[in-house]
């Protein structure tokens, strides 16, 4: 079923991102830094560069997909925007298939990733960060007005 979605592109330095990267000792061990290292480092990437770059997929509405423009927005893309321009940085949303999009943020092809993704799995909680969710969905049960149904 629905679950809380948990977000993936969020407050000021809680940016999901992957959590690999070389080793600070320089050993050539592929050992995780501390997390602060790794925000520090990416938030310091996204600085220099002043773009963070977004995988997303663009085809799931209501959160990415593309406007009768052509235009790419959605709830998803819309808060990513939103916090990129809190950031005073640019924003470039690559869009990627579903089946690819955590394997390139593993691989550093984005910065972040938003498009409703929960980390679910063990594997996806030890390899990602995530931030503050941003978004809930739920099952919910309707029933009419003079229903017996009453929770």
């Amino acid at each position: 079923g629905m679950m809380l979605k948990k977000f993936v592109l969020g407050g000021i330095a809680a940016l999901v991102l992957a959590a690999c990267g070389g080793s600070e000792g320089g050993s050539g061990a592929s050992s995780a830094p501390a997390q602060s290292a790794i925000s520090g480092s990416l938030i310091e990437r996204i600085n220099n560069k002043g773009t963070v770059t977004v995988g997303t997929e663009g085809t799931y509405a209501p959160f990415t997909y593309h406007d009768k423009d052509g235009k790419l927005t959605g709830y998803d893309v819309e808060v990513t925007r939103a916090v990129a321009e809190k950031l005073g940085v640019k924003v470039e949303f690559k869009e990627t298939q579903w089946d690819s999009m955590m394997a390139g943020l593993k691989a550093g092809r984005f910065d972040v990733v938003a498009n409703q993704v929960g980390l679910t799995s063990p594997e996806r909680q030890a390899t990602f960060d995530k931030s503050e969710p941003y978004s809930w969905s739920g099952a919910v049960l309707v029933a009419r007005n003079d229903s017996n149904i009453k929770s």
